[in-house]
């Protein structure tokens, strides 16, 4: 219900609803939309016109000094303000204000974004770790794991419900992809060094024991020389 106020100014205390778009939450923008028509009108002679577009238009003469919309709801900034005049087909006038509002996006970024950010770049830290370390690696990737999601407890109350996801949503779901990911990984580095470790151990074993032998051949090869020499002066060969 309208009611004038002082200075011909109009009064309109209602609750406006506007259907909002929420799949790039919180980097959103939003437009609303409020629509006047002037359905009946008074004539000069008192009389209440109902041929709609035959007597007096509705028109907009601009905003008065400091009159133009200046406030915006909780966590929303107002970008701009628009009046547009509806198309001429319409059998009343109709004018439409559009206000552009676009959503405060420093509280979710430094209560969610940021912190996750920090969560990633610990996770692969984790790579500097030695590869024999997998106990202290998963434990590192486990405790990132559980405060990503305490504090998605914390703030999920201020996150909407929606049957889709928002674009931070998508963060949430990369974050803590990456810190299984990583885990994965991990773990397969383990036992890739494992093997290694393994064929590096039998490849030494074999090394060792094939200079055993070969050291044993030379110290035949040296019984026999002097054996030969011995043979050659005359001397009796005695075997042990």
């Amino acid at each position: 219900m309208w009611s004038i106020v002082e200075m011909g100014l109009l009064d309109y205390p209602q609750i406006v609803k506007n259907p909002m778009d929420l799949h790039l939450f919180p980097l959103d923008t939003d437009t609303l939309h409020i629509t006047f028509v002037a359905s009946d009108c008074y004539c000069r002679n008192g009389q209440i016109n109902n041929n709609y577009k035959m007597d007096y238009r509705l028109l907009f003469g601009g905003w008065l000094e400091d009159g133009a919309p200046k406030t915006s709801p909780y966590g929303w900034y107002l970008v701009s303000s628009k009046v547009l005049y509806m198309p001429e087909d319409r059998l009343q006038d109709a004018l439409q204000i559009q206000l552009n509002f676009k959503r405060c996006f420093s509280f979710y970024f430094f209560k969610v974004v940021f912190p996750l950010i920090l969560i990633t770049c610990l996770n692969f830290m984790g790579f500097s770790l030695d590869d024999d370390n997998l106990g202290e690696r998963l434990a590192n990737n486990i405790s990132l794991f559980l405060s990503a999601l305490a504090l998605l407890y914390v703030v999920g109350q201020d996150l909407p419900k929606t049957t889709f996801l928002t674009a931070i949503d998508r963060i949430v779901v990369v974050t803590l992809s990456l810190i299984f990911a990583t885990s994965v990984h991990f773990v397969y580095l383990h036992y890739k060094y494992m093997d290694e470790n393994v064929d590096q151990v039998a490849s030494d074993k074999k090394t060792l024991s094939d200079g055993n032998q070969n050291n044993v051949s030379i110290g035949d090869g040296k019984d026999n020389t002097t054996d030969t020499l011995n043979n050659k002066q005359g001397n009796p060969i005695k075997h042990v």
